[in-house]
């Protein structure tokens, strides 16, 4: 809009804004809580009360009439997200405004200091509190110093502040960038701290098949730490000594067996790694880590969110409880409505209230040694005999879910849903896999043959790939496959006894081709001897396949990694590709980043991948 000179004249001689202006106060000697008031004053010097203000956007007006005669001028929109703050962080009321806990205080500073551009008032030492994320302050790293790169110390000195305020915090690095010895550092550092009480360990809760990463990974780069693996049939005979360790390993698996052993203890610092292991609030795995007594908790996971925000919440739940809200209250105010579709306002908000307390960076900022990741997507047709069955399996799956849909309702008919969807997606892969039990299929699979053409481009080339399929018995396949072309491979499995001599074989080079389960090995290992990889099916997830595929792309890689992902035409493995991308924007929305939110499928969502 622009305004005639005399008309911009007349209405600044005839109008004042209404200035909001707020004021900090910490509470006491300590910092758990602090005081925040807000005051609105004209230039004039005419103030309102909360209450005038309040009156004024009831009545849907956004300006008054003034002593002087004049008009005042109100940010209804500035004022109603205070209010969408004062409902999140449910402070105390007082007389002179709200008293709010310190963990608060970020999300203030983002909201009214930031967003809204309102002047805050407050003590210099409470302002560098919740704007220095970095915590730029010098630390002393030991033997870790030349080990630890420089976005990597900025994630141990962002976790030593965390600690040093009393908060706890998501390291959400990409896949391969550290987050384990970032970790171990810090565990160094406060273990060596004077100030520190003795005798409390930390405990680190995994996915089983990380365990002894972790204990490698420990007595690589810290060795001087006392670490004890709490796993096997004899492992409560070290209950009563966990005081003479400085760092206990144990699993998502026997962490909710062996609650009850853990209830006397009290630790120093838990530590979750793939969190995502906890996003079902009402879990056994959940309740039994967050019913751990500890004075610190931090959470190490790339995917923060997998179906939905309210993951998210499980997570906070355990870090700092409360400090999300009820979860019935999370669900109605952030869940269900960016569920129904995006809502930019409430992702920012959202945003705004979780990011002080999460640290994520990309490889491509950060580790500039790294090559690049090529990603590609090679389609290939279905056979006569595939097309055939597909569609007969199509119609049939179909009709069971409309039938069971129509009777029971949606909500009761996922597991309808998700066996048609899996026998569409198993007709994909190979005919073979759905155990039709007829011999007069000649051509089981046209990606079979697409692989065959690949895997001798690979081969021919010198190359070394992992191939990831989440069905085991497509990997049989695969194995058959390669036998008969005289090719040597390794294979990892939920059946593989140990998967460190697998790891070790082919990172030494015995075999070109490793195949790999994507349940069982999609996280947790180091296989940067390989730079290609090939998902033979597409998941649901696409963070879970960017996990898969940075077991090559990682540090130590020295050569570009290429990733194929085979997709079927025309079937539902296309419209899954379509349903990756708009899960990766949902996710991008509010953090920012290329994370990975999977939420849950939606019946016109079903509707569309059975057409």
């Amino acid at each position: 809009v622009t305004l005639e000179e005399r008309l911009d004249w007349s209405l600044n001689k005839n109008v004042e804004r209404i200035e909001p202006s707020c004021e900090i106060r910490p509470v006491g000697s300590g910092e758990q809580w602090f005081d925040f008031g807000v005051q609105f004053e004209t230039a004039g010097g005419e103030r309102f009360s909360n209450a005038d203000i309040q009156t004024l956007i009831r009545g849907g007006r956004s300006h008054a009439k003034l002593k002087n005669g004049k008009f005042a001028l109100l940010d209804t929109g500035a004022v109603e997200e205070l209010d969408q703050f004062l409902i999140d962080a449910a402070p105390q009321q007082q007389a002179a405004g709200y008293r709010l806990r310190a963990e608060n205080a970020a999300f203030l500073n983002e909201t009214v200091g930031r967003k809204l551009g309102w002047q805050v008032v407050a003590p210099s030492a409470w302002l560098h509190r919740v704007n220095d994320r970095s915590a730029a302050v010098e630390l002393d790293f030991g033997g870790l110093g030349d080990v630890l790169r420089p976005y990597q110390k900025d994630g141990v000195r962002w976790l030593h502040q965390l600690r040093a305020n009393g908060f706890g915090g998501i390291l959400a690095d990409e896949m391969g960038l550290g987050k384990t010895l970032q970790a171990l550092a810090h565990v160094c550092l406060a273990r060596s701290s004077k100030t520190e009480s003795p005798g409390l360990p930390f405990l680190v809760v995994c996915p089983t098949s990380l365990v002894f990463n972790w204990q490698a990974e420990a007595a690589k780069f810290a060795p001087h730490l006392r670490v004890l693996v709490f796993a096997g049939p004899d492992r409560h005979a070290h209950v009563s000594r966990f005081a003479d360790y400085d760092l206990i390993l144990t699993s998502y698996a026997l962490i909710r067996r062996d609650a009850d052993a853990y209830r006397p203890f009290e630790f120093d610092t838990v530590i979750l790694d793939e969190a995502q292991h906890i996003k079902n609030r009402e879990s056994q795995n959940a309740q039994a880590v967050k019913s751990i007594r500890c004075r610190h908790r931090l959470v190490l996971t790339g995917t923060p969110m997998e179906n939905s925000v309210l993951d998210l919440w499980s997570i906070f739940d355990f870090l700092m409880p409360g400090y999300l809200g009820a979860a019935r209250d999370f669900r109605e105010r952030y869940e269900l409505p960016l569920g129904r579709g995006r809502d930019p306002a409430l992702q920012d908000r959202l945003s705004r209230r979780v990011r002080p307390f999460i640290l994520r960076r990309l490889k491509r900022d950060v580790a500039k040694d790294l090559p690049d990741k090529l990603e590609q997507v090679s389609f290939c047709e279905l056979t006569a005999d595939q097309r055939a069955v597909y569609q007969q399996v199509l119609e049939a799956g179909r009709n069971e879910v409309l039938a069971a849909v129509g009777k029971d309702g949606f909500a009761k008919s996922r597991m309808v849903v998700f066996t048609a969807l899996l026998r569409l997606r198993q007709g994909c892969c190979d005919l073979r896999l759905l155990q039709l039990g007829t011999a007069r299929i000649k051509e089981p699979s046209g990606k079979l043959e697409l692989f065959g053409e690949l895997l001798e481009e690979i081969v021919d080339g010198g190359h070394r790939a992992l191939v990831f399929s989440q069905f085991t018995s497509m990997l049989d396949l695969l194995a058959e496959r390669l036998a008969g072309e005289s090719i040597e491979f390794c294979r990892l499995d939920g059946s593989t006894k140990d998967r460190g001599e697998v790891v070790r074989r082919f990172q030494q080079g015995v075999a070109p081709v490793f195949l790999i389960s994507l349940k069982a090995g999609g996280v947790g290992l180091n296989l940067t001897a390989a730079d290609t990889v090939i998902h033979f099916d597409p998941w649901w997830n696409p963070a879970v396949e960017d996990q898969a595929t940075d077991r090559a792309h990682r540090i130590g890689q020295r050569r570009v990694v290429t990733s194929y992902k085979l997709i079927t035409r025309d079937t539902v493995e296309e419209k899954i590709l379509r349903l990756q991308q708009k899960k990766r924007e949902a996710i991008q929305a509010v953090f920012g980043d290329e994370g990975a939110l999977t939420e849950a499928l939606t019946w016109e969502e079903v509707q569309e991948l059975l057409v």
